[in-house]
């Protein structure tokens, strides 16, 4: 059993063998690759495109949210009005202020969202600068109150002046 193949081996075709070998490995490898990476590529080049859009989109989303910050901030005293609890008796006595014998009748409110009462107010006062103040004060008052136009004014007979409108109260509760 003497096994002599080893020494008739020749280097020299074994070296160029192993590098035909490595070569063709080398080509399957490059030639398996090539889709690989050229998919990379394509997908390296998506996400570049949508980190860009995602950027455009994500300054445009801190520009609205800093808007909605600066609404918030500069409407803060509606938002609590709005949430505020509404009494009637309040109301009177607020009116009360500012008008001479006021009556305050409640009528059936419509479908608007939010629209929780609606009342006819009636009164009676000595000057219009006490409507202005009304006015003005209105605003400042603990619910959300719209003053809801025309308001009927009529001269009576002992001088005071007749007024009629209608208030809205909105509220989330």
């Amino acid at each position: 059993m003497n096994d002599r193949s080893l020494e008739k081996l020749d280097i020299s075709k074994l070296v160029l063998y192993v590098f035909i070998f490595v070569a063709l490995c080398a080509i399957l490898i490059i030639f398996l690759l090539i889709p690989v990476l050229k998919d990379y590529k394509n997908a390296l080049n998506e996400l570049n495109s949508q980190s860009q859009i995602n950027a455009v989109i994500d300054e445009k989303f801190q520009e609205s949210l800093d808007r909605l910050n600066g609404l918030k901030d500069e409407n803060k005293i509606l938002f609590e009005q709005f949430d505020a609890d509404f009494n009637a008796t309040h109301l009177l006595k607020f009116l009360n202020q500012h008008f001479d014998v006021p009556n305050l009748s409640e009528i059936k409110t419509s479908s608007e969202e939010y629209l929780k009462y609606e009342f006819n107010v009636s009164a009676e006062m000595k000057s219009p600068l006490q409507l202005y103040k009304f006015i003005e004060e209105l605003g400042d008052y603990k619910n959300l109150i719209q003053l809801k136009a025309p308001i009927d004014l009529q001269s009576l007979q002992d001088g005071n002046i007749g007024l009629s409108f209608i208030l809205k109260v909105y509220s989330s509760r």
